[in-house]
Parts: C-alpha cells; structure tokens; sequence
C-alpha cells in the first residue's frame, strides 16, 4: 500500500520522483537507463576477472643510456609520472619529458605509462602525445578503456576496443577502470574543466550503472573539498544522493565536526531535510542528535529524488510518518509498505490522516518509542481509539 504524503520534513504529500532528470543524461541515455539489476547481476558473474592484469609489463630496460629521463619518470613510489597531486607546473615538465622519452626509447616510455601504480592524472594529462605518436594499441587495457571513456565523454567518439575477453568480462573491466580513475584521479580534482567533468561522470556511472557503493566516501571528499573552494558541487551531490543510501548520510553528517566552517556549511544544507540539524546549535550536538535522528527513522525513510538541480535546499529524503506510527518498513523508492494492514490498521490509519502534522509527528515518535521500549505495551497502545492513543502519548505515561 501507497501511503500519502504532504510536503514537510516528514512526508510528502505530492512526493516528487526526479528518475530521469540526471546530469549528462542527452549522452549517455543508452547505457544510463539500462535495467540495474540485470547489468548489475551480468557484471557479478566472474568475480575472478582482472582486467588489470591482462597486460603483461616488459622487464625494465636497465641497459638504456637515458639517465636524464630517469630523473622524472624513474618507476618507483617516488617518481613524478606515478606521483599524485601535481602542479601544473609539474605535469607539463612530465609531458615534455614523456615526449622527448617515446622518441627515443619508446619501449621504456611504455613500461612507465602501463606500469600498475600510474595514476590517472598522468594519463588524462598525456593522452594527445599519446595520439599524437599512435601508440594506442600498446597500451594496456587499462589504459585504452580509461582513454576511451575520455574520449566518449569529452569528444562524444565512440571506440570499439579490440577486447581479449568477454563481454561479461568487459563489462567488469569498464567497472575496474571507472574505480580506478576515481579513486587515483580525485586527488587532482579541479585540474580542469575537461577532467573535472571526466570525474563527474565516472561518480555517475559508478553509482547508476554499477550500484557502487565503496565509492560513496570519495565522493563525498570531493563535494566538500570543491565546495570550500567555490567550485562546482551539484552532479557529484546528485551522484551522492542516486545511490539510494540513507547509511551514506553519515559520510555527510561528519563535517559537521569539521574545523572548517564552509564544510560545515555545506553539510547542515545537505541535511536540511532532517529536523534536528539548526545552524544556531553547536556542531558536535547537531552530529549526535542527526545520528539518533537517522537511526530512529530509516526503516519509514523515502527517496525523492530531490538535489540541487530542483532545489537550493533539496530535501532527498522524507520520514513517513503513517509507516513510523504503524511500524510498517517501507520500501526507501516507492514509500509503499512491505506488509499488508489489518483491518483496525487501516480504519487507524483513515483517522490518522486527518489530523494536524504535529499531531501526526507526536504519536508516530511515541509509537516508534513505545515499539522499542516495550513491544506488549504497544501491541496493546496500538489498538486502542486514535483517541485513546493521543491521551496517553500526551502525557507520555505506560500503557495500562
């Protein structure tokens, strides 16, 4: 059963359902609204894939007489090229060094850009010499998925890659690859636009297409980082939210103990839908009190698909609060309830409907409290008049 919903903190009455609107959604509306589960279920179906080693590195050519180049692309934990967090300054040094490399020993600018622990700044960042000097296909699958994602997202060019495995298969090295340039490119964030956006989608198709949930702390990073530093936050906050996580509120909630007051800023708007958070209180008790807050409601939260492409203070989540006074767990999409009502549930929740939200909120937080405190008690509370209920809810004494 569909419970109602009226436009509050609670509950919606006409709960809004935002299933299409995402970001880049005119590019990637073939792949983006494919069932879920079944892609989902395809990609699960060889956990032992690795795609990452499908491409065998050559020895290291100890013999090259390039010392100048081992300065700045040497393969060690040290290097520039597999460093993260560069300058500008920096990845430029990189680039001409890496070009003045594969002329003259192209086998050793190879081994570097294939090696495992490159991250993906050094990639995006190389990615037209290495175009321009037509070595695509010695890359590493790795690298030629990564680059082909890139090229998709930026130039809108479609690749077909010569795969040395199944479709199945392919479908978890794309997995991998998209992990990968999360988790190693977020450190750069804000390179540039072109990246930035490269970024952005990956979060989207990590948690749209692949229900990837191990992300969800990197990009919550990401949101606070860009946000103290004035920069775009809205898709990956988008991104965030479609992960259908009410667990994931917490990566939010703790920047509310952050020494950093535009973090702080930032995670009272994002978690303005629930009751307790009030710019007025001292951080450490907003924490506290959105953490009792979330642990008492999320069996009777609902999804509205709600961010900040619809509103400046979006409202992701509502509490039903005809399923928190009935003890009913609803389903976190739809707001239906996963068991059926008996008939005096049904008459209750007729009545129920008619009164006034704080009414509304009093008794569905005492049957909530009783439930816990004393499940003989509230079986009993329970079936007394709506009447009845109220009174001892309102002087919030046991149940005789």
């Amino acid at each position: 059963m569909m419970f109602p919903y009226c436009r509050c903190p609670y509950l919606l009455s006409t709960k809004p359902i935002y299933p299409y609107f995402m970001p880049y959604t005119w590019y990637f509306s073939n792949i983006i609204n494919l069932p879920v589960k079944d892609l989902y279920e395809t990609y699960t179906r060889n956990v032992h894939f690795s795609p990452l080693q499908s491409h065998i590195l050559p020895e290291w050519p100890h013999d090259s007489k390039d010392e100048k180049y081992y300065l700045s692309l040497d393969p060690s934990p040290s290097t520039k090229l597999l460093r993260q967090t560069r300058s500008h300054d920096e990845l430029n040094n990189i680039e001409t060094a890496f070009r003045a490399l594969i002329e003259t020993d192209l086998e050793k600018a190879l081994y570097l850009i294939n090696h495992e622990t490159l991250p993906f700044t050094s990639l995006f960042w190389l990615r037209h010499d290495i175009e321009k000097h037509g070595v695509f296909d010695q890359l590493s699958l790795r690298n030629r998925t990564a680059l082909s994602i890139v090229n998709e997202i930026l130039l809108g060019k479609r690749d077909t890659l010569s795969m040395p495995c199944s479709y199945c298969d392919y479908i978890q090295t794309v997995h991998s690859v998209l992990k990968w340039i999360l988790e190693t490119g977020s450190i750069d964030d804000g390179l540039s636009n072109d990246y930035d956006q490269v970024l952005d989608i990956t979060a989207v198709l990590l948690i749209k297409i692949y229900r990837d949930k191990t992300i969800l702390s990197t990009i919550s990073d990401m949101i606070f980082k860009r946000y103290t530093k004035g920069h775009f936050i809205n898709d990956l906050v988008w991104a965030f939210f479609q992960s259908h996580d009410p667990n994931s509120l917490i990566f939010i909630a703790d920047h509310l103990k952050s020494e950093e007051p535009k973090e702080i800023e930032l995670a009272r708007k994002l978690l303005r839908f629930c009751p307790s958070i009030d710019d007025h209180s001292k951080t450490l008790e907003e924490y506290t009190a959105f953490t009792d807050w979330l642990k008492e409601n999320s069996s009777f939260l609902s999804f509205t698909g709600e961010s900040f492409q619809q509103s400046t203070n979006p409202m992701p989540y509502v509490v039903i609060l005809e399923a928190k006074y009935l003890y009913k767990t609803v389903d976190l999409l739809t707001g239906r309830s996963f068991e059926a009502f008996t008939e005096n549930e049904s008459l209750l929740l007729d009545e129920y409907k008619e009164l006034d939200n704080d009414t509304k909120i009093l008794l569905a937080n005492f049957s909530y409290r009783l439930h816990q405190r004393d499940l003989s008690s509230w079986k009993t509370w329970i079936d007394y008049p709506i009447e009845k209920q109220l009174s001892i809810a309102k002087s919030n004494r046991e149940v005789r």
